[in-house]
């Protein structure tokens, strides 16, 4: 749960919630809430641990478009209704309403996968330019957090088969069996 809100060690939005080591919380691990990213871990006590914000001016995480996959860069705006994502593809296709979930960090931290940011409003630039970005409506309105989850562990995922040069098959081993009751 959130018991403190406001600015910490030099950040503009964080919260503070009620979970810290005692409960297995480190830096650097992703908070949610039911409705998306809410941000990552910064600092940790035994009993408490502070959150930035993802919409904090400093805060930058990889988004994946979820209709077409393309990359690029979601920063906080230092404003609670909007973020920008900055698309490594100046040539990508991008459509007003496409969903952006997270791409995920080495080792799942600060940031898992697939987690939803939000929705793109709006294009600024033109297909080809340098430079194209999107405005994007997170999905979480961090003025009205009140329980927040925090992501120990990334879900499994099967073992993959690695692709080296030279490989003649592009052909995967089987995928480890999951249990049946594992929705895909």
């Amino acid at each position: 749960q959130i018991i403190a809100v406001g600015p910490a060690q030099g950040f503009a939005w964080t919260v503070t919630i009620d979970g810290g080591s005692r409960a297995g919380v480190e830096s650097d691990m992703s908070v949610i809430s039911g409705k998306g990213l809410v941000g990552r871990v910064i600092s940790v006590s035994p009993a408490t641990a502070t959150v930035l914000l993802l919409v904090d001016a400093t805060s930058t995480v990889g988004g994946r478009l979820a209709g077409t996959s393309q990359i690029g860069i979601v920063s906080g705006t230092g404003r609670q209704d909007v973020l920008q994502m900055q698309l490594l593809d100046p040539l990508a296709v991008v459509d007003v309403g496409e969903t952006i979930v997270t791409f995920g960090s080495e080792g799942d931290r600060p940031y898992a996968p697939g987690i939803p940011i939000g929705t793109v409003k709006e294009l600024r630039g033109t297909e080809g330019q340098l430079t194209r970005s999107a405005i994007v409506e997170p999905y979480v309105d961090v003025s009205v957090l009140d329980i927040v989850g925090v992501v120990l562990s990334a879900p499994d995922r099967p073992d993959r088969t690695p692709i080296t040069p030279g490989s003649t098959s592009t052909q995967s081993a089987p995928a480890s069996p999951r249990p049946a009751d594992a929705s895909n």
